[in-house]
């Protein structure tokens, strides 16, 4: 796992928002436009410090692009990186690189959020989420896990499907409930008490489904299903705030352009 080149990175900052993304050219064209537009200043909250750092790991590169890239993380310095290959299966590594990347370097940063590359986000909307505390629901707590929820879902046993679980992995016929992967919001409490949980754990390869589900559940953490990730559907809350702050599946600049312009045109 890469270094800061700063040890200081994370003084005086509220928020970090960890990006999964990959070495391929289409995610090296997503990250340019998550810098330009979602990552913009003018789409920040002006009463928080946000961070943002990508997280890939091992990829196999032509030599050209190989160069690209190299290029990319000397000019933005905002990515780490670790020393596994790639894998859909193997994603739960990456989630564990941005939990111990945060607790070793910015353990003292409120706030985490984790998202995939082809997510478009408002954080400048979040955040007046945050400043309600999701309307009230997160009062008083400071160990939580905001995301759009997914309950009783059947454990996949088609060992031909990408989620597939042994009954030996997982012997329940339906998963706890755990957060649709695209966007998870928490705390570094939270995450703290995550780290701790899983240390004797053996990991599941559904890695959404492991950090949020089955972890948290033995974390015994709390759980807030927000409206607003992937919240396209929704206009106005009953305190007058768009719930509408993410939409994932947005894998072209033009989309993801045109989608962040669309949900900040909501209004109460």
């Amino acid at each position: 796992m890469s270094k800061p080149t700063n040890s200081n990175v994370c003084q005086g900052v509220d928020a970090v928002v960890y990006v999964m993304t990959m070495m391929t050219k289409g995610a090296t064209e997503r990250r340019k436009a998550l810098r330009n537009v979602v990552f913009n200043k003018t789409n920040l909250p002006s009463n928080y410090t946000v961070l943002h750092r990508y997280v890939v790991g091992r990829y196999p590169v032509e030599r050209e692009y190989q160069k690209r890239i190299i290029e990319e993380i000397t000019e933005f310095d905002d990515i780490i990186m670790y020393n596994i290959e790639e894998n859909y299966r193997k994603n739960y590594i990456k989630w564990h690189t941005m939990h111990a990347w945060h607790m070793r370097h910015c353990p003292q940063v409120k706030y985490f959020t984790k998202m995939d590359d082809d997510v478009i986000i408002y954080l400048k909307r979040l955040f007046q989420w945050v400043d309600i505390r999701f309307g009230e629901i997160t009062k008083g707590n400071n160990k939580y896990i905001v995301c759009k929820v997914m309950s009783a879902a059947d454990v996949l046993r088609d060992s031909n499907h990408k989620s597939f679980l042994s009954f030996e992995q997982f012997n329940e016929p339906t998963y706890p409930e755990y957060c649709d992967g695209p966007v998870v919001f928490t705390t570094n409490e939270t995450i703290a008490d995550l780290v701790q949980a899983y240390g004797n754990m053996t990991y599941l390869s559904i890695d959404d489904v492991y950090y949020t589900g089955v972890v948290r559940q033995k974390a015994e953490i709390e759980m807030v299903n927000f409206e607003g990730f992937d919240g396209r559907g929704r206009r106005c809350s009953a305190l007058k705030l768009p719930y509408f702050t993410s939409r994932h599946g947005k894998e072209t600049v033009e989309k993801m352009i045109r989608t962040l312009e669309t949900m900040k045109k909501v209004k109460c």
